[in-house]
């Protein structure tokens, strides 16, 4: 995929704290490890994270588009479209931790349940081992996940 960046400074100061090696941001891909090193599963798990944020953007861009010419808002409300992933992504975060921490024994859940729950995660972890996933799969593949 064009949209994959190895040895990036991107990657090596957005995860500087990390363990992770690869993330993606505003459907680019940057990884801190080089090419050779980076897993054909892990760029097909970042690659449908990409594909979901295109997909959330292309929404949620079309219905600000849709507000701005109906309501006669601002414009400058498009750029919340690029953010609307991430948005969604710490919302359901919260909204999924809340539920573990209320539901389940303290000792039983730590913070990886909720996010190893989240729609987005469980749809690229379900597909990354799937190399034609992106041809095949449908698209909103992440809403069965909710």
């Amino acid at each position: 995929m064009k949209n994959v960046f190895y040895d990036s400074w991107v990657a090596k100061a957005a995860l500087c704290l990390s363990q992770c090696h690869t993330i993606m941001l505003f459907g680019f891909v940057f990884s801190k490890l080089k090419q050779e090193e980076v897993t054909q599963r892990t760029r097909n798990h970042e690659c449908v994270h990409a594909r979901q944020w295109f997909e959330v953007t292309a929404l949620s861009g079309s219905v600000i588009l849709a507000l701005v010419l109906a309501l006669g808002i601002s414009a400058w409300w498009m750029l919340l479209a690029g953010m609307v992933y991430y948005i969604w992504y710490v919302i359901e975060w919260m909204c999924r931790s809340m539920w573990y921490s209320i539901m389940m024994d303290e000792w039983t859940c730590d913070m990886e349940t909720p996010y190893q729950s989240l729609s987005f995660e469980r749809e690229a972890r379900f597909s990354e081992r799937d190399s034609n996933y992106l041809e095949n799969g449908g698209y909103f593949g992440w809403l069965k996940e909710l």
